[in-house]
């Protein structure tokens, strides 16, 4: 078993391994609630990854399951440590919704990103401009303050250089609909510089950009979603699905296997990554 790099991840395999244990063990979730004097809803949270769980208190579960082998003992012990970490966003942790600091801790272990925008930029790649005119406008309900914008923008930047900056980098696979293109967003100098930034990213050695054009066809009521896939194969790929009423991480097997067609659909009704660029360079060209 491998061990995890955040604690998201630390969690999400640690809840894997000791539910697996428990049911090895022959036990229900009410014996070793009653075994280990925890309420029901404890233990529910930790394998469901919502919490951490000590040392002292994994130590305990383990010689209630009877697991004695030193290398695998110190393995989950290891996973246990990661996951009671501070990730590098701790300190915004208040401002985010919750749903999003657990997408951010499931991106962060990733080892490949498929996703789908259909009007806006895609996260990774906006521009600090493009990322506050989205924020400060994009809204239902109350408007954003000037100051949870910035932040917001703050950590969008922050996600990017954690993302695409690190030495394993993941793999990135974008598929944008022609219309985030040509939506402009605050003014056509906005807009001329995000797509500039987009042409860049393009290049990156692990980042594929493809368009789909509007001449595909591609129906409008499909929403934007991003797929993560991890290193480990025993870890399942997850969906995470944004939009102005809130997020979503999707774990449902069935679910994400219908995101996984979808996605390939939309990539083979792209265009390649080489005309692709040239259609993010000449819709830049005609904004100048």
């Amino acid at each position: 078993m491998n061990t995890a790099p955040n604690a998201t991840i630390g969690r999400r395999k640690l809840r894997t391994a000791l539910r697996r244990a428990r049911e090895d063990s022959g036990h229900t979730q009410d014996q070793v609630a009653r075994a280990m004097e925890w309420s029901l809803s404890k233990l529910i949270r930790i394998e469901a990854g919502i919490v951490g769980l000590s040392t002292t208190d994994l130590k305990a579960l383990l010689q209630l399951y009877r697991i004695e082998d030193r290398e695998q003992v110190q393995t989950l012990i290891e996973l246990a440590r990661v996951s009671r970490k501070r990730p590098w966003w701790f300190e915004h942790k208040d401002s985010l919704n919750p749903v999003y600091t657990k997408f951010l801790g499931l991106e962060s272990g990733a080892s490949s990103l498929r996703m789908f925008q259909s009007i806006a930029m895609p996260g990774l790649f906006q521009t600090p401009t493009y990322a506050t005119e989205m924020l400060a406008n994009a809204w239902i309900g109350d408007r954003m303050s000037t100051e949870t914008v910035n932040e917001l923008v703050e950590v969008r930047m922050a996600r990017q250089r954690a993302m695409l900056e690190r030495a394993d980098a993941p793999e990135v696979v974008s598929v944008m609909d022609e219309g985030a293109l040509r939506h402009v967003v605050g003014s056509p100098d906005v807009m001329r510089e995000q797509l500039d930034r987009l042409a860049e990213a393009a290049e990156l050695p692990h980042v594929t950009l493809q368009i789909v054009p509007f001449t595909a066809g591609v129906p409008l009521f499909l929403n934007s979603f991003l797929l993560l896939g991890f290193p480990d194969p025993e870890d399942t790929d997850v969906v995470y699905i944004e939009n102005t009423q809130g997020q979503v991480v999707i774990e449902d097997q069935p679910r994400i296997a219908q995101y996984q067609a979808a996605f390939e659909r939309l990539r083979q009704s792209s265009l390649g990554a080489a005309e692709s660029l040239a259609l993010i360079k000449k819709v830049a060209g005609e904004l100048r």
